[in-house]
Parts: structure tokens; sequence; C-alpha cells
């Protein structure tokens, strides 16, 4: 039997009734869920549709006062304090000596025999180094002596490590409400199991960046990790349409695709309505995830502004059903304005509009 935990609330259930379709289908061992979080009957109803003689859904209420805790200014409205809640996993899970921990923002598309089999070497965790955070030198910012920085969406745990360490106690020690990790509990995490971390196989843990890098060819775990996830409108990402004919299945009734914006494409949306009451033609300059969010806006939100062009500096291809042109291909008759939808360079690329009488937004 493996056990699988997951931390979620009743948003994420339909995301999280994903991630447990994609592990059953793909996992042939029998598996023991573990779904931590204070559900409604209406949300634990639904997943119950998933046991079977193979597959036990178990769910596990709590009380911790870490949910109300405060998230750092990079994850406002993107998660909620529930993440704090597998700090609490050895406690909350007192009968099991080990146990997996996923996100619920994952995709299965292996076996995860292999991972539960995985050694962890005497540590209290196996888990898959952070690739995109490794690049900004994550362990030097917080000093970690491994030099080395794990993503916390896949875990392997010896839950018996984890409470002959106390490792509860030191988390919450170092998890205070007056300090915000910018990670959140994946840089407590980090801090407090420095130097006790099997790190694992990449193909365990798929990340957006690890997948767009070409560092792992066939994941077990497909992880969409960052802002845009595959039940946006906007998703470019690999495994969207994979991930999407497990979404449709799924047992919720607001399993619909949905549209993720941030504060600067707000701002770029509420320029547009402001400057364009009426009908009027634009071009779409930036291709990568802000452009295919103001797209996908614009279709839905302001349906009277019609994009005519799409072009980036460095992407080709397509993006929707417009092809990618470059910059020295870009129409200047019959549209009225260029929205900038890209921050890199953004002032250059606005300075280099000037010489045209198009609205630069």
């Amino acid at each position: 039997m493996i056990d699988v935990a997951f931390c979620i609330d009743d948003d994420f259930a339909p995301y999280l009734a994903v991630s447990l379709a994609s592990l059953l289908k793909n996992t042939e061992s029998p598996v023991s869920t573990y779904i931590i979080g204070n559900l409604s009957e209406a949300v634990k109803h639904r997943l119950r549709t998933f046991e079977s003689e193979s597959t036990r859904i178990n769910f596990v209420t709590h009380n911790l006062n870490m949910v109300q805790s405060e998230l750092s200014e990079r994850y406002q409205g993107r998660l909620n304090g529930v993440t704090f809640v597998r700090y609490a996993l050895a406690e909350l899970l007192p009968h099991l000596n080990k146990v997996i921990y996923l996100d619920a923002d994952i995709l299965v598309t292996g076996d995860i025999k292999a991972l539960w089999t995985a050694s962890l070497n005497q540590q209290v965790a196996g888990a898959v180094e952070d690739h995109s955070l490794m690049t900004q030198n994550r362990p030097k910012t917080l000093g970690l002596l491994s030099q080395s920085y794990f993503n916390a969406g896949v875990m392997v745990i010896d839950l018996a490590k984890w409470r002959e360490r106390d490792i509860f106690t030191r988390l919450m020690h170092i998890h205070s409400p007056k300090t915000l990790w910018e990670y959140n509990d994946q840089d407590v995490l980090n801090v407090v199991l420095d130097e006790q971390t099997q790190y694992l196989d990449a193909k365990f843990n798929g990340q957006t960046y690890t997948l767009a890098h070409h560092l792992v060819e066939t994941p077990v775990i497909v992880h969409f990790t960052g802002q845009e996830k595959p039940w946006h409108l906007s998703s470019a990402h690999p495994y969207t349409e994979l991930y999407r004919t497990f979404f449709e299945k799924v047992p919720f009734e607001n399993n619909t695709l949905s549209l993720f914006l941030d504060s600067e494409d707000n701002s770029i949306l509420e320029k547009l309505k402001e400057t364009f009451t009426t009908s009027a033609h634009i071009v779409i300059w930036g291709a990568g995830a802000r452009g295919r969010r103001i797209i996908k806006a614009i279709e839905q939100k302001l349906p009277h502004i019609v994009i005519k062009q799409v072009v980036d500096t460095h992407l080709t291809g397509n993006c929707f059903s417009f092809a990618i042109v470059p910059p020295e291909q870009m129409m200047t008759e019959n549209v009225e304005a260029v929205v900038v939808a890209t921050l890199p360079h953004k002032q250059d690329i606005t300075n280099s509009l000037r010489h045209t009488a198009l609205t630069v937004i």
C-alpha cells in the first residue's frame, strides 16, 4: 500500500480530483490517500467516488492556527494558509511512518511506486531540486549549508524521523506571522530540512521550468509550478491538453477553465477599456504568458476590440490562432494601438514605437 497525502480546501478540490484520477490511472499498487483539510460534505462525497478495492480515500480534519498565516506578496491571491498545513503531516497522520506528499496542481504520468521505493539514505525527506530558484541562488540567500534548495510540492517523508527530530516544532519556531518568507512554507522547509534531505531524480517533480529547459524528458509527475495553471484559459504548458482530458471528467460542476490575471494585466485592460469605448483594432507585442492572458481577457471582456496581430522579438510559431511575427513585420496601418504585453524591455519597446501614430498601452 502506497500512502499519499494532499492538503487542500474546497476551492482546490476539482484540481485535486485531476491529481487523483491521473495517479490512480498510472499506479498499479494499491493506494491509500489522505486528504487533509476541513472540507464540506458535498466535496467529500464527490471525492469518495474515487474509492475502489485498491484505493482508499481518507479525510483528515484539523484545527491548526497556521492556516491564518499571511502569505508573502508574491503569492497573494494565488495561495492561502492551507499550504502551511504540511508542517504537521507527522502529527496529523500518527499511524503512518512514511508518506508521499503531493501538491494538488500536479498530473501523474507514470507509476509512483518508483518514488515510494526511492532510497532516502537515512534522511528525513526526499525531494527534487527547484531548478528555477537554484538559478536565482536561493540557497545562498537563505544561508543553506547544503547549497541546494528543493521544491516542496513533491516530497517523500520519513514521518518517524520527522517525529524523532521534532521537525514540526522547529518549523513552527521559525515560522512567525511577523516574518514573511518570500516562498512561504517552502523556504521554511528548506531551512529546517537543510542537510536532512535526499535529492531525488528530476522525473519525480517535473516542474514547469524543468520541462521548459529539457532537464527531464519523461516525468513521472508533472508539477505546474508558477502562476499559470492548466485550468487557465491562457495556459501553453506542454501537458495542458493531457491535463484537460482529466479535468473535463472530474465529478465537479465547477470544472471550467478560468481566466487568471495579475495586477499588471488588469491595468492594461483598464487602459484599453478607457481608451477605446467603441470598436478598435490592435496589435499585441509579447507572445509570452502575459500576452496570452491579455489575448484571452480581451476575447472575454472587451469583444469590441479586435486583435489583428501578435508580435514578439524572440518567440516564433503560433500564439493561439495568431501567427507570431517579428517586430519588423508589425502592421502600422488599419490598427489604432499596440499593447506592450511584456515587462522586460517594455520602455525600450515603447520608445521604439514613438515614431508611429499608434497609441501605445
